[in-house]
């Protein structure tokens, strides 16, 4: 075979494999609008100052049926909006000059103050707690605490730290301590993963902030430090004059104070000046417990802004590279103790400039993986680290699991119906894994593009069982069978731009048993999908978005809405015909404590709809609910009902149907929310809701009785005026 024909053929095969690895994944490329309308319309639209880069939330604040928006911008403003109308309500929105908010709002039933309370977390750190009328409330605004770094951990020789080191395999070694006592080169870091690895790739994170003056006066702390440890904390923190918001003080928690001075006060004098604290910093949302635990990933870096203010400081020690110090960590409060810190587990370490670098980009994952009756926490890193441990800090057996870099959060939940929890996680290589609560792997696929955002879960074609629904980056949204991990039959579908929010799955169309696929692509169109006729029904809003779309019965019209919002700042409500129903209901971008699934023909609870707006008729009152749990997989149905924010009813049911219980009420003088929350096996936690009004035929009633003897003691001394009258 002579050269040419050699070269002809080598050609010929790369050729063949490039179409084989085309051919493995062929992309669907949706251009018909559907035949069958949802009837998309504009209700009502505003505009918030700043872009909105978060999802919103849902929540009914004054308990009167009716769910008020929150919503924050990237910069300062957080808003409270009527559903109704779209309207500012009074004391919103609340303003915190040279904020940045990377996060969505969360919610908690504040068992002090007895009543609803939202909690903004900043990008510096900050824990901003307000009630429902825009009052901060000052005793639970808190800092998450830095984190105590050797100056020089990068420079120690690899045979004293490997370039990657697994952590915690029993209980962690909470808030670390490095100790020079034993030997004065190896440090105790093996609470850490470190990488350490340089790359060329180029990496962009937004950051602007300033690094945490923990002796300000205007903090305002519980407890003040001794002198000793202000004087050893001044020695170790780069301190500047930055302030917030005037009328904004923070509480630093005797919890706070404890892990600062038991990490000085274990810090041999000799070597104090060999360590500084690195700055936290919060780039995912926080998650909130039914124990009113606060759960957050930090991430914990100098920003730009920091090192720029640094090089004018005079504690500032010039030989040091702030980009040398990335580190990422779990930070737990109770909020039931006006936010006290409970603990801390510092995860990762690495340098700015490594391939994969130990940012907390995700939100932590909260569920009872093994069905023992604990809540657990599951978090993925920069490093490509999935760590799992219980409340109180152990880490569970079979982690942490490796991966590549995750962006992404990490959702739990029954993917093939087995009637265990799964574990899905994708990361910044295109892979999607699935692993058993062990860590052990069970499939995993590689897709094109990554994805940023969380991942949903729906029924995408009609067979009954719900798939996981991501969109990458390149704009191709995927459809993932949960039993074996094979794209469904019609999927990826391509989109003309990329896609850099969560997939709402929901059924809009009463003929159809599969959901529809909403979302805004990075071209401003904002597009309903249905992935079985293939089609679109889409609106060119002009406007580009990063926050999940929600949906509601906003208008009270027994109808479907969808709540939009922008970068531009576009707050927007779409009507459709679509009839509502409570588990069309999407309130948050996680819904309750850990849903990521489309609940309609699946799983969750929900009250009739007759008894949405009730009146009190007397001491007790008739509750009709549905247990929803189609494969008959998660058992023991623990159902709690409230009456405000009193528990009235607690008990466990065996099987899904349709119950009735009798609830005592107080006599009302104003309406209170009646609430449901069914939690399963494995502390997957559902809700629905409705007001009980005053009876105001009640209350006519008891005006007449109380007017009765008057008339009949008036008319009894009229006729009695006409005959003798009265002695006296």
């Amino acid at each position: 075979m002579n050269f040419s024909l050699k070269i002809l053929l080598f050609f010929s095969i790369i050729i063949s494999l490039l179409n084989f690895i085309n051919s493995k994944i062929e992309s669907t490329t949706i251009e018909e609008q559907c035949q069958t309308k949802i009837g998309l319309d504009l209700s009502w639209k505003t505009e918030i100052e700043g872009g909105i880069y978060s999802t919103p939330l849902l929540v009914d604040l004054d308990g009167d049926g009716q769910k008020e928006i929150i919503v924050q911008s990237i910069f300062q403003f957080v808003a409270v909006l009527n559903s109704q109308d779209g309207k500012e309500l009074p004391g919103w929105p609340l303003i915190f000059p040279d904020m940045i908010f990377h996060t969505r709002p969360v919610y908690f039933n504040n068992p002090i103050t007895k009543e609803k309370n939202l909690i903004f977390t900043s990008f510096d750190g900050d824990i901003i707690v307000s009630d429902k009328n825009g009052n901060v409330l000052s005793d639970f605004t808190l800092k998450v605490p830095p984190l105590l770094v050797h100056k020089k951990w990068y420079s120690i020789s690899e045979e004293n730290i490997p370039l990657i080191i697994s952590v915690r395999q029993s209980n962690p070694k909470l808030n670390l301590l490095c100790d020079h006592e034993n030997d004065e080169q190896k440090e105790n870091l093996d609470d850490f993963t470190f990488y350490n690895q340089s790359a060329k790739e180029e990496r962009h994170i937004e950051k602007s902030s300033l690094i945490l003056d923990i002796l300000n006066k205007k903090m305002n702390p519980q407890k003040e430090l001794t002198e000793e440890a202000k004087q050893a904390i001044s020695s170790l923190l780069y301190l500047n004059a930055f302030t917030l918001a005037e009328e904004l003080t923070f509480t630093v928690t005797s919890g706070y104070l404890k892990i600062l001075e038991k990490q000085l006060n274990n810090l041999n004098p000799k070597y104090k000046n060999e360590y500084l604290y690195v700055n936290p910093h919060i780039l995912s949302a926080p998650v909130v417990t039914p124990d009113n635990l606060l759960i957050i990933g930090v991430s914990y870096f100098f920003d730009n802004w920091t090192q720029i203010s640094l090089k004018y400081n005079e504690y500032f020690d010039s030989d040091i590279d702030l980009d040398e110090y990335v580190a990422c960590g779990i930070a737990v409060f109770n909020l039931s103790d006006y936010g006290n810190l409970l603990w801390t587990a510092h995860l990762e370490l690495s340098t700015e400039n490594a391939q994969d670098r130990a940012y907390c980009f995700t939100s932590p994952t909260v569920v009872d993986l093994d069905g023992d009756g604990e809540l657990d926490i599951i978090l993925g890193t920069g490093l490509g680290m999935i760590y799992a441990f219980n409340l109180q800090g152990k880490e569970k057996e079979g982690f942490p699991i490796t991966m590549s870099e995750i962006q992404s959060q990490v959702i739990v939940e029954d993917v093939n119906m087995d009637g265990k929890l799964e574990i899905v996680a994708t990361d910044t290589k295109s892979r999607v894994n699935c692993f058993s609560t062990k860590g052990e792997k069970i499939w995993g696929i590689k897709i094109e593009g990554f994805s940023s955002q969380t991942p949903t879960m729906g029924d995408v074609d009609g067979d009954g069982k719900p798939e996981i629904i991501i969109a990458t980056e390149n704009g191709m949204i995927w459809a993932i069978k949960g039993s074996n991990g094979k794209i469904v039959d019609g999927f990826p579908i391509k989109i003309p731009k990329r896609v850099l929010s969560p997939i709402l799955p929901i059924r809009l169309k009463k003929n159809q048993e599969n959901v529809q696929l909403v979302f805004v692509s990075f071209d401003g169109i904002f597009r309903v999908i249905d992935p079985v006729q293939k089609c679109e029904e889409s609106i060119d809003l002009g406007e580009i978005s990063y926050s999940m779309i929600l949906s509601d019965d906003f208008l009270l019209a027994k109808t479907v809405q969808l709540l939009v919002t922008t970068t531009s700042g576009s707050v927007m409500c779409f009507s459709t015909n679509a009839s509502w129903f409570s588990l069309r209901s999407w309130s948050s971008q996680i819904q309750d404590l850990n849903g990521i699934s489309n609940r309609e023909n699946f799983h969750g609870v929900y009250f009739l709809d007759f008894q949405r707006y009730s009146y009190n008729w007397g001491s007790h009152l008739p509750v009709n609910f549905v247990i929803v749990d189609q494969f008959l997989l998660f058992g023991d149905y623990v159902i709690s009902l409230f009456v405000g924010d009193d528990l009235a009813f607690e008990k466990s049911f065996s099987d899904p149907g349709n119950y009735q219980v009798v609830i005592k009420t107080p006599i009302l003088t104003e309406s209170v929310e009646i609430r449901i929350v069914m939690k399963n096996r494995y502390s997957q936690y559902f809700s629905d809701s409705f007001v009980l009004l005053p009876n105001e035929y009640v209350f006519r009633l008891i005006h007449w009785f109380m007017i009765i003897p008057f008339l009949v003691a008036g008319l009894i001394i009229l006729c009695s005026s006409n005959k003798n009258p009265l002695p006296i």
